[in-house]
């Protein structure tokens, strides 16, 4: 047997015995040759055909009664094994969905060994607080024993190829059932490193100055937990189930005495001490970091009412004067450029070379130097962008002039004869449009040109009228 199917409730710890296992030789599962699906893909396509219920939500075994797929769908699972055939050690996988499957796989492979593993029901139940479910504690234990009750029946039905070991067990004393598993190691692959998962609340008394050991244990929860889950466990019908599980396995638990209930109560009278002792150290970490925040924001405002040195504010204005004398200079060239291209403007006209209808009467009209130069001014928004105004509209000005050389000889009809001519209107309403219309209106002169700012503003604050209403 050179295929281990690990199965378990989601409590189980079933991931834990499946990496011990890899540590001792196991190889992981290949994907199918022919689909390139992995075992967990295959089994939810079977829940999914045959409208099986979800592990965690059943509530009676009669839920999870062994399905019974058709040649098709066995199919997948055979093409499962072939692409797993050149795989010359042990290998397996670890899923809790492949109970109601295991009839199936048993059929199909008679090389496919089955490790079932189980905890107490207790455990159930403290994962479900962990993971903060709604559930009741009655749902939780039924779900618990709807899944093993299914569990043990397969082992009694098929005990000479399976394994029904309690996971803790097989994780301190793995070589019992390692030398049941031909093919696996004796000695594990690299050296496994146990690891704890600490709760928030000693996370953060950790972090804190002056956090003793002491108070950290008894932060943890484990032994209320314990013990009101065995509590629990006593009125239900699963914990006579767990008896069973122990009486039939291969590898049962140790059986140890539970919490007792002065053990319990004393835990929870040092667990309030130590909670009280991190809510003061939490305090005082509060009072600290208010503190520090207080102090920044001061330091903060004093630098906002720091007025800048009198060297700093003379840097400023000599370069401001710079930027002046740059941009009446900048001025004057641009005014002959514009001056220039006004007169060509006007001279420009359309051929008609073949009949309609046409469109693109927006894109005509944006294409055009008079749009074209009022969306360098929108485009403006700080004050350098102003200061270089002049220069951004020389550029888009040899822009122009260069798109012009390359539609050279192309004959355009009148904008008017174009089937969406009423585009055009629209754009002409845009403030580009209305911005590239008051420049080529004043700057024609010097005149006109020195009073291109004032037309400017009066065009953009009549646009802002406009649209508000």
């Amino acid at each position: 047997m050179n295929r281990i199917a690990i199965v378990g409730h989601p409590s189980s710890g079933y991931t834990d015995v499946e990496a011990l296992l890899k540590h001792y030789g196991m190889g992981e599962a290949a994907p199918s040759r022919r689909e390139g699906m992995s075992v967990h893909d295959i089994e939810a396509s079977l829940f999914k055909a045959h409208n099986a219920v979800n592990i965690e939500q059943v509530q009676t075994e009669a839920e999870l009664s062994q399905l019974t797929p058709s040649s098709v769908w066995q199919g997948l699972a055979l093409d499962f094994l072939l692409g797993n055939m050149q795989q010359k050690g042990v290998w397996g996988w670890a899923s809790s969905n492949t109970l109601p499957l295991l009839n199936m796989w048993h059929e199909v492979d008679d090389q496919t060994a089955f490790l079932l593993v189980y905890q107490h029901p207790a455990i159930a139940l403290q994962n479900a607080l962990d993971r903060k479910e709604s559930i009741s504690p009655t749902e939780v234990l039924n779900n618990w024993a709807a899944y093993h009750g299914a569990l043990l029946a397969f082992y009694l039905r098929h005990p000479e190829r399976s394994f029904l070991v309690h996971t803790q067990q097989l994780l301190s004393q793995p070589q019992e059932v390692l030398k049941a598993l031909p093919g696996l190691s004796a000695k594990p692959t690299e050296g496994l490193v146990a690891t704890t998962k600490a709760s928030p609340l000693t996370a953060v008394l950790n972090s804190l100055e002056g956090g003793e050991q002491t108070e950290t244990a008894y932060l943890e929860a484990e032994p209320l937990e314990r013990f009101l889950s065995e509590q629990v466990v006593e009125k239900h019908p699963a914990l006579s189930l767990f008896e069973e599980l122990q009486a039939s396995a291969t590898q049962p638990g140790e059986v140890n005495g539970g919490i007792a209930s002065e053990d319990a109560w004393k835990h929870f009278r040092q667990q309030r001490v130590a909670l009280l002792n991190t809510l003061t150290k939490l305090q005082q970490a509060l009072e600290k970091e208010s503190a520090k925040n207080a102090t920044l924001k001061r330091e903060n405002e004093e630098l906002k009412k720091t007025p800048p040195t009198p060297t700093v504010a003379a840097v400023d204005t000599t370069e401001l004067q710079q930027e002046n004398s740059m941009l009446l200079e900048q001025l004057h060239v641009v005014q002959e450029e514009l001056e220039k291209l006004y007169s060509q403007a006007r001279k420009k006209g359309t051929v008609v070379s073949e009949s309609g209808p046409y469109y693109g009467a927006e894109q005509r009209v944006k294409r055009q130097l008079t749009y074209r130069l009022g969306a360098v001014v929108v485009n403006s928004h700080s004050v350098k962008d102003f200061v270089c105004l002049p220069l951004a509209l020389k550029r888009e000005y040899a822009a122009y002039q260069k798109d012009v050389k390359a539609r050279k000889g192309e004959k355009l009809p009148p904008i008017s004869q174009y089937a969406d001519a009423h585009k055009a209107e629209q754009v002409k309403r845009h403030l580009s449009y209305r911005l590239g219309q008051a420049i080529m209106d004043n700057a024609g002169s010097p005149v006109g040109w020195l009073k291109l700012p004032m037309a400017l503003s009066r065009e953009t604050k009549a646009f802002r009228k406009e649209r508000q209403r």
